[in-house]
């Protein structure tokens, strides 16, 4: 297996014909230790080069583009809206409450440790 990077930061992996069979008959890939150290240098230069070339963004544009991108994404409204809505029609008042409660905890809680994840 090649690994190549070009400058714009995307990545290329070529595999010889051996390989491939290999990938064709088993359906999977597997990295040997050596190969992952080697794909996280290369990804972490790949930060590193974009935080190094990283343009500053005010405040407001920040502001509006995450208001943006929160209320006018329609996902938003027919996930909770109409799935969750759906969902809980039968409970009753109370049960709704703490249903509204918990999905929103969890809804804050997949965020919260989505940011550190990725």
């Amino acid at each position: 297996m090649d690994f190549k990077q070009k400058k714009d930061g995307s990545c290329t992996l070529n595999f010889n014909d051996k390989e491939i069979d290999i990938i064709k008959t088993k359906k999977q890939i597997h990295f040997t230790p050596e190969a992952l150290r080697h794909f996280g240098n290369v990804l972490m230069k790949i930060v590193i080069d974009f935080n190094q070339n990283f343009k500053k963004t005010s405040l407001v544009s920040i502001i509006f583009k995450t208001l943006g991108f929160t209320y006018l994404n329609p996902h938003v409204y027919s996930d909770t809206v109409f799935f969750l809505g759906n969902f809980s029609k039968s409970f009753l008042l109370n049960d709704k409450i703490i249903f509204g409660i918990g999905a929103s905890v969890a809804s804050t809680l997949f965020f919260f440790f989505a940011i550190f994840i990725f």
